[in-house]
């Protein structure tokens, strides 16, 4: 499972904590994001997310 941060400092807080796969979007989240997370996930075998 990998997690999606509201804001990039939360995910240096779940690092910090031992929460690994969290990320951020660092601008406005549009679609062509949305591609390049779903290509990512499938690359690294994730099967889900969910909002941290």
């Amino acid at each position: 499972m990998a997690y999606v941060a509201r804001v990039p400092l939360q995910v240096l807080q779940a690092s910090a904590h031992g929460v690994a796969n969290v990320v951020a979007f660092l601008a406005d989240i549009i679609i062509d994001g949305v591609n390049v997370l779903a290509l990512l996930m499938d690359e690294k075998g994730v099967p889900s997310i969910d909002l941290f």
